[in-house]
Protein backbone atom coordinates (compact mmCIF):
# COMPACT_ATOMS: atom_id res chain seq x y z
CA UNK A 1 0.00 0.00 0.00
CA UNK A 2 2.68 2.70 0.79
CA UNK A 3 4.61 1.90 -2.20
CA UNK A 4 1.24 2.72 -4.40
CA UNK A 5 0.80 5.69 -2.23
CA UNK A 6 4.46 6.65 -3.31
CA UNK A 7 3.64 6.07 -6.80
CA UNK A 8 0.82 8.45 -6.86
CA UNK A 9 2.42 10.89 -5.25
CA UNK A 10 5.46 11.27 -7.79
CA UNK A 11 2.52 10.73 -10.52
CA UNK A 12 0.68 13.98 -8.92
CA UNK A 13 3.54 16.06 -8.06
CA UNK A 14 4.59 15.54 -11.84
CA UNK A 15 1.45 15.92 -12.79
CA UNK A 16 1.34 19.13 -11.12
CA UNK A 17 4.29 20.27 -11.94
CA UNK A 18 3.44 19.66 -16.24
CA UNK A 19 0.07 21.84 -15.35
CA UNK A 20 2.46 24.79 -14.54
CA UNK A 21 4.28 24.75 -16.69
CA UNK A 22 1.91 25.02 -19.63
CA UNK A 23 -0.01 27.62 -17.79
CA UNK A 24 3.47 29.52 -17.81
CA UNK A 25 3.46 28.53 -21.86
CA UNK A 26 0.03 29.88 -22.37
CA UNK A 27 0.52 33.14 -20.35
CA UNK A 28 2.71 34.16 -23.44
CA UNK A 29 2.47 34.55 -26.87
CA UNK A 30 1.95 31.09 -27.34
CA UNK A 31 4.24 29.05 -30.04
CA UNK A 32 4.13 25.31 -31.22
CA UNK A 33 6.11 23.33 -28.04
CA UNK A 34 7.39 20.65 -31.15
CA UNK A 35 7.78 22.55 -34.53
CA UNK A 36 7.33 19.79 -37.12
CA UNK A 37 7.39 22.56 -39.85
CA UNK A 38 11.34 23.80 -40.01
CA UNK A 39 11.08 25.70 -43.62
CA UNK A 40 8.21 28.03 -45.60
CA UNK A 41 5.97 25.99 -47.31
CA UNK A 42 5.30 27.36 -50.51
CA UNK A 43 1.39 27.91 -51.51
CA UNK A 44 -0.39 25.91 -54.36
CA UNK A 45 1.36 25.99 -58.40
CA UNK A 46 0.23 29.94 -59.49
CA UNK A 47 -0.82 31.22 -56.18
CA UNK A 48 0.68 33.44 -53.71
CA UNK A 49 1.03 33.61 -50.16
CA UNK A 50 1.86 36.66 -47.73
CA UNK A 51 3.60 36.19 -44.34
CA UNK A 52 3.53 38.74 -41.87
CA UNK A 53 5.34 39.08 -38.34
CA UNK A 54 5.96 41.61 -35.81
CA UNK A 55 9.22 42.48 -33.59
CA UNK A 56 8.34 44.34 -30.11
CA UNK A 57 10.79 45.77 -27.21
CA UNK A 58 8.24 45.96 -24.25
CA UNK A 59 10.74 48.73 -22.51
CA UNK A 60 10.21 50.89 -25.44
CA UNK A 61 7.18 50.40 -27.06
CA UNK A 62 8.51 50.25 -30.70
CA UNK A 63 7.54 47.75 -32.67
CA UNK A 64 8.66 46.58 -36.46
CA UNK A 65 6.61 44.89 -39.07
CA UNK A 66 7.74 42.46 -41.75
CA UNK A 67 5.53 41.18 -44.89
CA UNK A 68 6.52 39.06 -48.04
CA UNK A 69 4.50 38.14 -50.89
CA UNK A 70 5.97 34.55 -52.44
CA UNK A 71 5.07 32.88 -55.63
CA UNK A 72 4.95 28.86 -55.34
CA UNK A 73 8.64 28.68 -56.53
CA UNK A 74 9.79 30.67 -53.40
CA UNK A 75 10.70 34.05 -55.44
CA UNK A 76 9.72 37.21 -53.75
CA UNK A 77 7.17 39.44 -55.32
CA UNK A 78 6.81 41.87 -52.93
CA UNK A 79 8.34 42.80 -49.38
CA UNK A 80 8.02 45.58 -47.08
CA UNK A 81 9.68 46.61 -43.63
CA UNK A 82 7.28 49.33 -41.67
CA UNK A 83 8.42 50.41 -38.22
CA UNK A 84 5.27 50.69 -35.70
CA UNK A 85 5.79 53.65 -32.83
CA UNK A 86 3.22 52.94 -30.98
CA UNK A 87 2.69 48.84 -30.07
CA UNK A 88 1.43 48.20 -26.73
CA UNK A 89 2.38 44.56 -26.55
CA UNK A 90 3.63 41.68 -28.76
CA UNK A 91 0.13 40.35 -29.80
CA UNK A 92 -1.17 44.14 -30.83
CA UNK A 93 2.26 44.24 -33.04
CA UNK A 94 0.98 41.16 -34.50
CA UNK A 95 -2.49 42.22 -35.44
CA UNK A 96 -0.88 45.37 -36.63
CA UNK A 97 2.04 43.16 -38.92
CA UNK A 98 -1.62 41.52 -40.29
CA UNK A 99 -3.30 44.48 -41.53
CA UNK A 100 -0.76 45.87 -42.81
CA UNK A 101 0.50 42.84 -44.72
CA UNK A 102 -3.36 42.55 -45.63
CA UNK A 103 -3.32 46.16 -47.22
CA UNK A 104 0.37 45.79 -48.76
CA UNK A 105 -0.84 42.91 -50.75
CA UNK A 106 -4.10 43.87 -51.56
CA UNK A 107 -2.63 47.50 -52.84
CA UNK A 108 -0.25 45.39 -55.04
CA UNK A 109 -3.20 43.68 -56.85
CA UNK A 110 -3.18 40.41 -55.01
CA UNK A 111 -6.59 39.44 -55.05
CA UNK A 112 -6.80 35.41 -54.30
CA UNK A 113 -3.91 34.40 -51.14
CA UNK A 114 -3.02 32.43 -48.51
CA UNK A 115 -1.70 34.55 -45.10
CA UNK A 116 0.44 32.78 -42.56
CA UNK A 117 1.26 34.70 -38.95
CA UNK A 118 3.39 32.73 -36.46
CA UNK A 119 0.74 34.49 -33.79
CA UNK A 120 -1.42 31.11 -32.76
CA UNK A 121 -3.37 33.59 -30.41
CA UNK A 122 -3.92 36.56 -33.52
CA UNK A 123 -4.94 33.56 -35.74
CA UNK A 124 -7.12 32.20 -33.14
CA UNK A 125 -8.86 35.50 -32.83
CA UNK A 126 -9.56 35.82 -36.95
CA UNK A 127 -11.02 32.47 -36.89
CA UNK A 128 -13.37 32.71 -34.22
CA UNK A 129 -17.03 33.16 -35.49
CA UNK A 130 -18.02 35.84 -33.31
CA UNK A 131 -19.02 38.97 -34.90
CA UNK A 132 -17.88 41.51 -33.03
CA UNK A 133 -14.90 40.99 -30.55
CA UNK A 134 -15.03 42.62 -26.88
CA UNK A 135 -11.45 42.01 -25.65
CA UNK A 136 -8.12 43.91 -25.77
CA UNK A 137 -7.69 45.02 -29.65
CA UNK A 138 -11.05 42.99 -30.70
CA UNK A 139 -11.10 46.23 -33.13
CA UNK A 140 -8.63 44.93 -34.30
CA UNK A 141 -9.47 41.91 -35.30
CA UNK A 142 -13.00 42.97 -36.55
CA UNK A 143 -10.70 45.19 -38.80
CA UNK A 144 -9.16 42.15 -39.86
CA UNK A 145 -12.11 39.94 -40.81
CA UNK A 146 -13.20 43.60 -42.71
CA UNK A 147 -10.24 43.58 -44.76
CA UNK A 148 -10.47 39.68 -45.32
CA UNK A 149 -13.95 40.34 -47.38
CA UNK A 150 -11.86 42.95 -49.87
CA UNK A 151 -9.72 39.99 -51.32
CA UNK A 152 -12.04 37.43 -54.02
CA UNK A 153 -10.19 34.20 -52.21
CA UNK A 154 -8.05 34.20 -48.40
CA UNK A 155 -6.91 31.92 -46.33
CA UNK A 156 -5.24 32.71 -42.83
CA UNK A 157 -3.16 30.22 -41.90
CA UNK A 158 -0.78 29.83 -38.13
CA UNK A 159 2.83 28.86 -39.50
CA UNK A 160 5.71 28.06 -36.76
CA UNK A 161 8.48 30.80 -36.70
CA UNK A 162 10.80 28.43 -38.49
CA UNK A 163 8.08 28.50 -41.53
CA UNK A 164 7.89 32.75 -41.15
CA UNK A 165 11.62 33.85 -41.43
CA UNK A 166 11.54 36.00 -43.90
CA UNK A 167 8.58 38.08 -42.23
CA UNK A 168 10.75 37.38 -39.31
CA UNK A 169 13.80 39.27 -40.31
CA UNK A 170 12.24 42.07 -42.27
CA UNK A 171 10.49 42.75 -38.96
CA UNK A 172 13.58 42.89 -36.83
CA UNK A 173 15.20 45.21 -39.55
CA UNK A 174 12.12 47.56 -39.38
CA UNK A 175 13.00 48.16 -35.87
CA UNK A 176 15.90 50.40 -37.24
CA UNK A 177 14.37 52.28 -40.23
CA UNK A 178 12.17 55.49 -40.08
CA UNK A 179 9.87 54.99 -42.37
CA UNK A 180 8.61 52.14 -44.72
CA UNK A 181 10.88 50.48 -46.92
CA UNK A 182 9.26 48.17 -49.75
CA UNK A 183 11.43 45.94 -52.48
CA UNK A 184 9.46 44.47 -55.70
CA UNK A 185 10.62 41.30 -57.16
CA UNK A 186 13.45 41.11 -55.09
CA UNK A 187 15.07 41.32 -51.16
CA UNK A 188 18.00 42.88 -49.49
CA UNK A 189 21.52 41.15 -49.72
CA UNK A 190 21.18 40.67 -45.81
CA UNK A 191 18.24 38.77 -46.41
CA UNK A 192 19.02 36.62 -49.81
CA UNK A 193 20.34 33.41 -47.86
CA UNK A 194 17.20 33.17 -45.41
CA UNK A 195 14.85 33.05 -49.21
CA UNK A 196 17.01 31.13 -51.10
CA UNK A 197 17.33 28.46 -48.02
CA UNK A 198 13.36 28.77 -47.66
CA UNK A 199 13.15 28.24 -52.13
CA UNK A 200 14.85 24.78 -51.69
CA UNK A 201 11.53 23.35 -50.61
CA UNK A 202 9.60 23.92 -53.77
CA UNK A 203 12.38 22.02 -55.63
Amino acid sequence: MEGRSCAQDVIFNRAHYLAGEYGSLVEGEPKLIIEKQTKWSPPPVGKYKLNVDAAFIPKTGVGGIGAVVRNDKGEVMEAMALPLANATSSKHAEIMALLFGMKFARDAGFSYILIDSDSQRVVNDVKKDEEESWALDGHLIDDIKRSMQQFEDVIISFSPRGGNQVAHFLARNALNCNTMVTWIEEVPLWLESIVNDDMVVSS
